[in-house]
């Protein structure tokens, strides 16, 4: 009799040797006996197969006839969803979007349900609709949906550690995003190329292109550019473990962030700085700050920990432990895995600790009048002053 546990996986075909669409079920890798997961991406793959028929012979050779009852055919199936299922509303909006038919609201619609999916922590059906979009933005020259279907794959390549793909896709959205008018776009796509280097450990690369973006954030008066570049200098600088640097260009970008997503990006580049040295306490505000402002629960989820992290260094491991609680119920088991990774490591790291073993942290250094007097700064600042984000 076969023994079918010694047979060894086949490798999964690359997307062009695939039936169209195929990518979007890779998310079931591992995962083939969940139930609940098997019918979320199987609908995700019908509701994408009307789209990817528009691609090569174009919208007008698809009748509409034939593009409608496809439709209803997938439409039928979402009963298979709890009615108040989120992601069953968002399947049934990216259905009425896409009758229109026009280029643009197909791509845009790819776009949107693609970025629900990559918010769900399945990053295959995600890139499958960003990949779809891009073709789609490519066949009708629709430069800003290129540009943003470029960043987000990008997005998705990184948390992959893909970085080869993510570079390339980061560079293409940035160069086209040159031709747009305003920097939102060429910001975000740069921004997204320095954090794959910082990621990789290449800093000199990450420094380089945030230097370029506060350039040109500079030149245009462009606070929300500017914010951005010195936002990712404190996080480059914290990676580096300069810490003070980190701290200067954390203060700079704090004076220019206007919303409460850059704050919170900035609150906790800080409190990692404000950790590195040793004073805790204003890292702890900061992340305070960030929990208690948070707009989404991955935020909160990251912030919690970051919380727990300092009480743990600061020798606080029964606070440190709420803190894990904390970030342990509040976060979602599909959409933040790598976030319940930490956790699992930092109370290993308490455990080693219970039984005699301190836990790592980092060695308190001698700082200078400026890093103190911004620390004492935000030890006094009051939640108010930091919008919620989003």
């Amino acid at each position: 009799m076969a023994r079918y546990d010694r047979i060894a996986p086949l490798p999964a075909p690359t997307r062009d040797r695939a039936f169209p669409a195929w990518l979007v079920l890779r998310d079931l890798e591992g995962r083939d006996r969940d139930v609940e997961l098997a019918r979320r991406v199987r609908l995700r793959f019908l509701a994408l197969r009307p789209v990817r028929r528009l691609i090569r012979p174009g919208v007008d050779a698809v009748t509409a006839e034939s593009f409608d009852r496809q439709i209803e055919g997938v439409r039928e199936e979402l009963g298979h969803l709890g009615a108040r299922d989120p992601e069953r509303v968002r399947l049934a909006r990216f259905l009425h979007q896409i009758r229109k038919r026009t280029p643009l609201a197909v791509t845009t619609a790819a776009l949107d349900m693609g970025e629900v999916i990559e918010a769900a922590g399945h990053p295959y059906g995600a890139e499958e609709f960003y990949r779809t979009a891009l073709e789609l933005a490519d066949a009708h020259d629709l430069t800003p949906e290129r540009v943003v279907a470029g960043r987000l794959l990008g997005r998705v390549y990184r948390k992959r550690a893909k970085w080869d793909e993510a570079v390339r896709a980061y560079r293409a959205a940035s160069e086209l995003a040159l031709g747009l008018e305003g920097t939102e776009q060429w910001g975000r796509s740069m921004d997204g190329l320095a954090a794959a280097y910082r990621e990789q450990g290449r800093t000199d690369d990450a420094r380089r292109v945030y230097r370029e973006m506060l350039t040109r954030g500079r030149e245009r008066d462009d606070e929300p550019l500017t914010s951005m570049a010195l936002i990712g200098l404190c996080l480059t600088e914290v990676e580096a473990g300069d810490y003070e640097r980190a701290v200067e260009h954390g203060w700079a970008a704090f004076a220019h962030a206007r919303d409460g997503e850059g704050r919170s990006a900035v609150l906790r580049g800080l409190g990692l700085a404000f950790a590195g040295v040793g004073l805790y306490r204003a890292a702890e505000r900061c992340h305070q700050i960030v929990a208690e402002r948070a707009a989404d629960a991955e935020t909160r989820v990251q912030a919690l920990l970051d919380l727990a992290r300092v009480a743990a260094h600061a020798g606080r491991p029964d606070v440190a432990r709420e803190r894990l609680r904390e970030a342990v119920g509040a976060a979602d088991r599909d959409a933040s895995g790598a976030l319940l990774g930490q956790a699992d490591e930092l109370l290993a790291e308490l455990e080693r600790g219970a039984a005699g073993e301190a836990v790592a942290g980092p060695a308190v250094r001698a700082t200078g009048e400026s890093t103190r007097r911004i620390a004492a700064e935000i030890e006094a600042l009051g939640t108010a002053l930091v919008p919620a984000s989003g």
